[in-house]
């Protein structure tokens, strides 16, 4: 009888703990989730200033913003939304990442020979009339290719045809006309798709960019300074608070999207401008 007691005693006792283990792991497991799926809390934890040491790129005349092209194999046979048409005296081309939709398919057009500039001169084929300074800024890693953002490739060039292409890595400040404009890609904000979610149903609501003001806050960049990112898919203009996206040209699953925009600064005026 003693026996028997002690036995359960010890099954409920091992059960216990087996509830307590699960619960950690799962409380792990969730805080591991929202760590991805929100790597802007690791922002509002350290107040890291990430754009405390970068030198900015001065820029003269209309420039034009334009994010997540995601080009891809399909696009070679002429599909998709394309080509960009740019309006006419566009002096600069910042594209804010997620030029491409994979490494691989940038590995391809590279070739057994590794040209770095074949990918990028391609790239050119969709966009009518680009400018002559380009500047390309490096998105999310599983879409633009990872090692673009390292030391070596600081102030690389490639030239194609009469265009100059700066690889301007995941970070960049630029002056333009006396607007400083601060630009990324917008991983370090959310993960894409609930990025897009969020910024879909917050802009339908009169909230645009909830989370990119949020991440400019974290960061803490000067309030004058505008930051400029894709990855959302949602394009939209925050005039208070400085914050805006040129959206993409692609459409998100279910969600869809309102694409072929672009963002032009001139004259420091930010404006939202949707493209033929």
């Amino acid at each position: 009888m003693q026996l028997k007691k002690l036995v359960t005693k010890l099954k409920k006792s091992l059960t216990k703990k087996k509830i307590i283990i699960s619960i950690f792991i799962l409380l792990i497991a969730c805080i591991l989730l929202i760590h991805y799926e929100f790597p802007i809390l690791k922002y509002c934890i350290t107040k890291e200033k990430v754009y405390e040491n970068i030198a900015p790129v001065n820029l003269h005349g209309k420039t034009v913003f334009i994010s997540d092209m995601h080009l891809e194999e399909k696009h070679l046979e002429g599909g998709g939304s394309f080509p960009v048409n740019l309006p006419d005296n566009t002096e600069n081309l910042v594209i804010v990442g997620d030029l491409f939709d994979s490494p691989e398919f940038f590995n391809k057009l590279a070739g057994e020979e590794n040209n770095i500039s074949k990918p990028f001169c391609t790239s050119l084929k969709f966009i009518n009339n680009p400018p002559r300074d380009i500047y390309f800024i490096i998105g999310t890693p599983g879409h633009d290719p990872e090692f673009l953002a390292g030391p070596e490739f600081s102030n690389y060039e490639v030239t194609c045809s009469n265009s100059t292409i700066h690889i301007a890595g995941r970070l960049a400040i630029f002056e333009i006309d006396g607007l400083n404009v601060a630009a990324h890609h917008g991983d370090y904000i959310a993960d894409g798709f609930v990025n897009c979610v969020i910024s879909y149903f917050s802009k339908k609501l009169g909230k645009p960019l909830i989370l990119e003001r949020s991440w400019k806050g974290a960061i803490s960049l000067n309030e004058d300074y505008w930051l400029i990112t894709g990855h959302s898919h949602i394009p939209a203009v925050d005039y208070e608070h400085r914050v805006a996206n040129p959206g993409a040209w692609v459409p998100v699953p279910i969600i869809g999207g309102d694409l072929k925009n672009i963002l032009i600064v001139k004259n420091r005026n930010v404006t939202l401008m949707k493209l033929n």
